[in-house]
């Protein structure tokens, strides 16, 4: 039987990695801050509760819009401080069988595709400061069951929803962080 080697340079040949890795974190820290607050006292989130959202263009673009108003004001419901910015938002959804029940040409399941542009503008200038868009599928079982389709197909359409709120909250707020 052998002992395992416990020289000092192999020891020192497994810590030069981990001593490596740790300084490059410590380095790259430096420049690291938190996305919706800062050191300053959350000037990223009190912009964020100074935006008006438009209303939404239809059943899913009012879902967006529910989340959002949630996420930005903590659910305290719509803007209560005077409004520096105005968020609108354009919504397209569709929904496509992906899959047939063999020998009936019955689908048996769908995704659901929503897609959302944004366009975030300053009031006082009626500047476009932001645009982008964002997008989610959500999948859901066909039944023969009327409402249980019915059912099936809004949760789908609500969890998209969930989705492309959270990220449009996400680029709304990177704005407003890389803006100071």
């Amino acid at each position: 039987m052998s002992s395992p080697d416990r020289s000092g340079r192999r020891a020192l040949a497994r810590l030069l990695p981990c001593a490596a890795l740790v300084l490059g974190l410590g380095a790259c820290g430096a420049d690291i801050r938190p996305l919706y607050g800062s050191l300053q006292g959350g000037a990223t989130v009190e912009a964020i509760r100074h935006v008006d959202i438009g209303p939404g263009p239809d059943r899913i673009g009012q879902q967006i819009r529910n989340e959002l108003v949630f996420a930005f004001y903590g659910g305290a419901g719509d803007v209560t401080t005077p409004a520096t910015h105005r968020l609108e938002l354009t919504v397209t959804s569709s929904a496509n069988a992906i899959g047939v029940v063999r020998n009936q040409n019955l689908p048996s399941a769908y995704v659901e595709q929503i897609s959302a542009t944004f366009v975030l503008t300053e009031i006082s200038s009626g500047h476009t400061v932001a645009t982008g868009s964002a997008f989610a599928n959500a999948s859901y079982d066909y039944s023969q069951q009327r409402f249980a389709d019915i059912r099936a197909h809004r949760d789908a359409e609500n969890r998209a929803a969930g989705v492309i709120a959270g990220d449009i909250r996400n680029k709304i707020s990177l704005y407003f962080a890389n803006r100071r």
